[in-house]
């Protein structure tokens, strides 16, 4: 949806029957209104609140001397109630994500690496863990079995536009 490639995170959850519900930033706190943004050195702090789903998520976004980094604050995360719990975080989601009409690729860290054309005539998106599982979630169905991530990054190429991206932790 054109709300997530847009938003700045996105999130899921459970309830205490694990029910799985997702939101983003776009629709469930910039349109709602329920976001602050505080200048911070070298870039911004944004806190985005969920209120529908009661979780306050900051990130900070900074300009470094290697490029732009992003962070989920996640020791600062809070959670406004106990009948749901916070399962995920996805930052920037769309944010290697190319069109139709663009010329380019993606190269994801699946194995020793793989090359994914915009133009391939598949609307999909890979999703992998890159540091393992999460020591408190259970895994009912797995939608890709890949191969381990063994490099913590990835890129693409876009028209005449480049990135890499490397994630820290």
């Amino acid at each position: 949806a054109v709300s997530e490639l847009s938003s700045v995170i996105k999130i899921k959850y459970a309830d205490r029957d694990s029910n799985i519900s997702e939101q983003n930033s776009t629709s469930a706190a910039v349109k709602r209104k329920t976001f602050s943004v505080k200048r911070i050195k070298n870039g911004a702090r944004i806190e985005f609140y969920f209120e529908s789903a009661g979780f306050l998520i900051p990130i900070e976004l900074t300009v470094t001397d290697y490029g732009f980094r992003a962070e989920i604050i996640s020791s600062q995360i809070k959670e406004k109630s106990n009948l749901v719990k916070l399962t995920s975080v996805t930052l920037l989601p769309g944010f290697s994500a190319g069109a139709d009409s663009d010329d380019g690729y993606v190269f994801i860290p699946d194995g020793c690496g793989a090359i994914v054309n915009f133009n391939n005539g598949v609307k999909t998106k890979y999703e992998n863990q890159i540091y393992g599982e999460e020591p408190d979630t259970e895994v009912i169905t797995k939608a890709y079995e890949g191969k381990n991530i063994s490099m913590p990054f990835f890129g693409a190429v876009k028209n005449n536009s480049a990135l890499l991206a490397i994630i820290e932790k």
